[in-house]
């Protein structure tokens, strides 16, 4: 049986007031396979404090968590930039339209104007051709 009031009896990193605890408790229960042995118990320096086992001594979780925060960050913004990106697009395409609408227009008033001035030309040369209007007394 392991003696927790002998310190030197222990296996290097036990913790005497671990293994009185487990002893007390197994003295409550009636059984001793409770006291973990020298593989079940990390190594630890005299003097120093127990560890917790899901303490991130290396920072390794903290970075995890940090590089899984910036890609969730990297996600979202790529999203709000496809996101304003469409919208762009879309408020081109819509400007395109209605400059396409504008200059269809421009070009029939434009058409119309010149059908209008040109049929009064060629009445005009009619005219003259028909002897209506003498081209000396113009």
């Amino acid at each position: 049986m392991v003696s927790a009031s002998d310190p030197n009896s222990l296996p290097y990193g036990v913790n005497p007031e671990q293994v009185a605890t487990l002893q007390a408790q197994s003295a409550n229960t009636g059984s001793l396979s409770q006291i973990p042995q020298q593989s079940q118990i990390a190594p630890q320096l005299p003097g120093e404090q127990p560890r917790n086992p899901n303490q991130d001594i290396y920072g390794t979780q903290a970075m995890e968590k940090a590089y899984g925060q910036g890609v969730e960050e990297q996600k979202a913004g790529i999203t709000q930039q496809m996101q304003a990106e469409q919208q762009l697009g879309q408020l081109q395409a819509d400007t395109l339209k209605a400059q396409i609408a504008q200059q269809q227009k421009q070009a029939a008033l434009y058409e119309n104007h010149y059908n209008q001035l040109n049929n009064e030309r060629k009445a005009f040369v009619d005219d003259i051709k028909n002897t209506h209007i003498d081209p000396n007394n113009i």
